[in-house]
């Protein structure tokens, strides 16, 4: 007796706590059933406890009527929660049908005095215990084979739906089949017969109540709907990544696997750096801890790829950081758009140089480094002579071809970071950083000869000659239309000359300035 008395102590403690537990967290999903199922524990335990005090044939018999209010709805509770759980969720219609056979059942079991068709016989308990009975037909042909129906419907939908889930919601489900498994097991002992003179109900309860904890505050078992979430999970087409506190890939969805080109058992359990190891960057920002939001760069099977990642991390209960998601979208198609979008913006759609605002901005990086390393970068003011008769003779489609070729070879002599654009017609400049005069020198000499050396356009050969003019910067002026206009003069005393290069005078060229 004392033992039984531990167990129902327990047993209503332990359904308290974790009512109270549902109650202060009306934020939980799927609550509500798991509630009801306690409040029937509870019920069942106090009459239980009622018949264990009781003396008196009717007190026990009292105690046994409270009982069997939650035995006959016990088993629908878990049918509403396990369906709710694996994401079909039941109309309340359903529900009241379902409860018909229940309530019939109760209420034999109120009026079993009149027609012993529940208790076939009762007796009193004298050594302490609940009361003695024998039961009726309803009780074995009408509640026993429908209660027990609708556990194994509950059993079914969980070990159909463990095929479908991931690991994480796949222990849950695990967990949720042995708390069920276990007091229905005990139940049939004690039905049967098999260890008379015990009655282990509550310690059946007392064990799903305990495994169902363990679920709860270890697995989160409120926290989501396993099924909702495994269909956005396998359907989206961003990739998503479940990994653990110590970077341990826990899931991956359908996405990444294929992304990969594994199956997603091949990633479950490695490290999340190891499987990423090819893409450097993302091993790298994973490190951060916070959550991050991260564009990366790839080359990925002789093609350029880009990908956004974000970083999210994953809590328990107590808000301690348990893990992370990672989500990782391909973004080519959009971050291509965007590029030939500043391509457009940036860039002389003929040469494909940069145009002048692209020369602007380049100018004032220019600036900048020329101000941070105390050094100073030339202008270069390129103009090509004879093409306006080009143009007139043989066609504008052979001078843009001409223009074509001219900046191609410009562009090909160049230094990093040095850079070229064309302003218009047959206009171009260029910014040599960390320049001096001897320097530009050389570098215009190597670009005018280039220049020089026959085209074939259309079967026509053409010669293009170069006349280039330089200003220096701060030495010249600190301004890019004025460094511009000085090295556009300059580039009109070489032409007068016949080409190549001459160096700006200001006391000479200021005086010719054209402001651009």
């Amino acid at each position: 007796m004392n033992l039984h008395l531990a167990f129902l102590s327990a047993t209503i403690i332990g359904s308290v706590l974790i009512l109270l537990y549902l109650l202060t967290r009306p934020d939980t999903r799927g609550s509500n059933s798991l509630l009801l199922l306690c409040v029937a524990s509870i019920t069942w335990m106090a009459g239980e406890t009622i018949g264990v005090f009781s003396e008196t044939l009717r007190g026990q018999f009292t105690g046994e009527v409270i009982k069997f209010a939650s035995v006959v709805s016990i088993p629908l509770g878990l049918l509403i929660f396990v369906a709710r759980h694996c994401g079909r969720p039941m109309p309340l219609k359903r529900i009241l049908y379902l409860s018909i056979v229940p309530a019939i059942s109760y209420l034999f079991v109120l009026t079993s005095a009149w027609h012993q068709l529940f208790f076939a016989e009762i007796e009193r308990n004298t050594l302490g215990g609940p009361l003695i009975a024998k039961y009726g037909p309803i009780f074995w042909f009408v509640h026993t084979p429908y209660s027990f129906s609708l556990i194994l419907i509950c059993l079914g939908m969980l070990l159909f739906e463990m095929n479908r889930v991931s690991q994480r919601f796949r222990t849950q489900m695990i967990l949720i089949f042995i708390s069920i498994c276990i007091p229905v097991s005990i139940n049939f002992v004690n039905l049967a017969g098999i260890i008379k003179g015990v009655n282990l109900n509550p310690l059946g309860l007392l064990c799903f109540l305990a495994v169902s904890v363990i679920a709860i505050y270890r697995y989160q078992l409120l926290r989501g709907n396993p099924i909702a979430y495994e269909t956005v999970f396998k359907t989206s087409k961003d990739g998503v990544i479940i990994v653990n506190q110590d970077s341990v890939i826990m899931d991956v969805n359908p996405a990444v696997a294929s992304g990969l080109g594994k199956k997603p058992g091949k990633l479950i359990g490695k490290n999340v750096n190891d499987v990423f190891a090819s893409w450097k960057p993302f091993g790298s920002k994973y490190e951060k801890i916070l959550e991050s939001y991260d564009e990366l760069e790839l080359q990925i099977k002789g093609s350029r790829r880009y990908f956004a990642v974000t970083k999210k991390p994953v809590s328990n209960l107590d808000g301690e950081v348990i893990g992370k998601i990672i989500t990782i979208r391909n973004i080519t198609t959009q971050k291509l758009h965007q590029i030939s979008l500043e391509t457009l913006a940036f860039h002389d759609p003929l040469t494909m140089l940069g145009n002048r605002r692209k020369f602007e901005e380049e100018f004032d990086y220019a600036v900048g480094v020329s101000s941070a390393n105390k050094s100073k970068f030339a202008i270069l003011y390129f103009d090509l002579n004879n093409f306006k008769m080009i143009n007139d003779t043989m066609g504008h489609k052979i001078g843009d071809e001409l223009l074509k070729y001219v900046a191609a070879r410009i562009a090909s002599i160049l230094r990093k970071p040095d850079v070229v654009a064309r302003l218009g017609g047959d206009e171009f400049a260029a910014i040599l950083h960390n320049a001096t005069e001897p320097g530009v020198k050389i570098a215009v000499e190597r670009i005018v000869e280039n220049t020089r050396a026959p085209f074939r356009i259309k079967g026509q050969t053409l010669i293009a000659e170069l006349s280039v003019g330089a200003a220096f910067y701060p030495t010249d002026g600190e301004e890019m239309n004025k460094l511009l206009g000085l090295a556009d003069n300059a580039m009109f005393r070489a032409k007068s000359q016949g080409g190549g290069l001459a160096i700006s005078k200001p006391h000479i060229d200021s005086a010719r300035i054209q402001v651009r």
